[in-house]
C-alpha cells in the first residue's frame, strides 16, 4: 500500500511539472508573440497590414499582406516545399516592404491552409491544381490591391510553380524572380546526387559513401530516399556560405503554437499526396518564350536545386529580359538567409523593368 501512495505522489508531482512546463512554454509564447506584433507593426500613413483568409480554389487559403506604401509593386511571393508556409522563416522580408507590398500565401497543404481544411477539403494535389490557385489569388491581389500587375518571386517548388503561372498567364504579371529554382526534377537529383558523392569523397566520409551507395543514383520513386539526399546534402554544405537551413522565427504574431506544429507537418502531409507529380516535373516541356522579364538568383552553392540546370535553363529562355545572378558560395535558402542582399538585387535589377507601374483607380 505504501509503494502504490508513494507511486501516486510522484506521478502527481510529474504530472504538476509537466503541467507547469506547457504553461510556461504558452506564457514564453504569448509574450514574444505580443512582442513581435509591436516589432512588426507597420505604421507608415499609407502603409497596409492584413492577414487573413481568402476563398481560392474552393477552399479557404491564408494570405498575409504587408507594406509601407500601398503603391509600392505588390510582390506575392510563393513559398516551397510544398507544404512549407515562409511565414515563419520570413522575418526578413521586413525589410523589403519599404519597397514592395509583400503577400504571403500558405498554399494547399501548408501552414494555415493546412490547418482549415481537411484531407478531403485539400483534395488530390496537382501542378495544375496549384497552378490554378496561384492564379485566382493573382486575380484577387489585382482586384483588391489595385495594381495591374504583379511581382512574382517563387522559392524552389514555388520557383517550378511561378513559371507555370507565368507562362499561363503573363498579362497578370510584371516580372518573375525565381529563387532555388526547379528545372528538371530528375535532372536536378542527379547533379545533387554527384556532388554530395563528390563530397564525400573528398573528406573520405566512408559513412556517408556507404549511405550513397545504399541509394544508388538516381531516379529515385522511394520519397525517403529523397530526404537521404537532402540531409547529406545539407550535411556537407554546412562549412560553408550561408546557413543551409533558415531559423523559425516564434515571434510570427499571427501564429499560434498549435499554427507551427501544423506548419511542420505540412510538407509530409503534402509531399505524400503530391510526390509523383514532382518528381516527374520538367519546366521545359512548358515551352522557353516568356512574356515578362526572367530573373534567377540563385546561390552557386545551392545543395537542393543546383545552379547546372540552371545556368542551362537561362542560356533556352527567351524573353523582354533575362538574368542569372549568381549568389556567390550561397545555399538553397540564400532568399531568407541574405535578405538584405536579395533585396539589393530586387530593387537594382528587377524595379527597373517595372516602369510605368499602373495602379488602378480605387473608386
Amino acid at each position: 500500500m505504501r509503494f502504490r501512495q508513494i507511486a501516486k505522489i510522484v506521478l502527481f508531482g510529474l504530472g504538476s511539472i509537466a503541467a507547469l512546463g506547457v504553461t510556461g512554454v504558452v506564457v514564453i509564447h504569448s509574450y514574444l508573440r505580443a512582442r513581435g506584433e509591436s516589432a512588426a507593426a507597420i505604421r507608415t500613413p499609407n502603409g497596409i497590414e492584413e492577414s487573413g483568409y481568402v476563398l481560392v480554389g474552393g477552399i479557404k487559403q491564408w494570405i498575409q499582406i504587408r507594406g509601407e506604401n500601398k503603391n509600392n509593386p505588390v510582390l506575392l511571393f510563393l513559398h516551397g516545399g510544398p507544404g512549407a508556409s515562409s511565414i515563419p522563416i520570413s522575418e526578413g522580408f521586413r525589410i523589403w516592404e519599404r519597397n514592395f507590398t509583400v503577400v504571403q500565401w500558405d498554399q494547399r497543404g501548408a501552414g494555415k491552409t493546412y490547418r482549415k481544411n481537411s484531407a478531403r477539403e485539400t483534395g488530390p494535389l496537382s501542378v495544375k491544381q496549384m497552378t490554378a490557385d496561384g492564379l485566382e489569388l493573382t486575380a484577387y491581389l489585382r482586384r483588391y490591391l489595385h495594381h495591374d500587375r504583379i511581382v512574382l518571386v517563387g522559392h524552389s517548388w514555388g520557383s517550378a510553380l511561378g513559371i507555370q503561372m507565368v507562362k499561363a498567364r503573363p498579362d497578370m504579371f510584371s516580372a518573375f524572380v525565381g529563387t532555388g529554382q526547379v528545372v528538371d526534377a530528375e535532372e536536378t537529383e542527379r547533379f545533387n546526387y554527384a556532388h554530395v558523392l563528390r563530397r564525400a569523397q573528398d573528406a573520405n566520409n566512408t559513412l556517408a559513401l556507404a549511405e550513397l551507395a545504399q541509394l544508388g543514383p538516381p531516379p529515385w520513386s522511394d520519397l525517403e530516399k529523397l530526404k537521404s539526399i537532402r540531409r547529406l546534402g545539407s550535411r556537407f554544405a554546412a562549412d560553408s556560405g550561408d546557413a543551409p537551413n533558415p531559423r523559425a522565427n516564434f515571434s510570427t504574431p499571427t501564429l499560434s503554437l498549435i499554427d507551427y506544429y501544423f506548419w511542420m507537418k505540412g510538407p509530409a502531409f503534402t509531399h505524400a499526396l503530391f510526390n509523383h507529380d514532382l518528381q516527374s516535373l520538367n519546366l521545359r516541356t512548358l515551352g522557353t518564350e516568356f512574356g515578362v522579364p526572367i530573373f534567377f538568383f540563385q546561390g552557386t552553392a545551392d545543395q537542393v536545386t543546383p545552379i547546372e540546370p540552371v545556368e542551362e535553363y537561362v542560356a533556352e529562355i527567351k524573353a523582354p529580359h533575362k538574368e542569372l545572378v549568381r549568389f556567390e558560395g550561397d545555399h538553397h535558402f540564400v532568399v531568407f538567409n541574405r535578405s538584405q542582399v536579395f533585396l539589393d538585387e530586387l530593387v537594382n535589377r528587377v524595379l527597373p523593368q517595372l516602369t510605368p507601374i499602373l495602379v488602378l483607380s480605387r473608386e
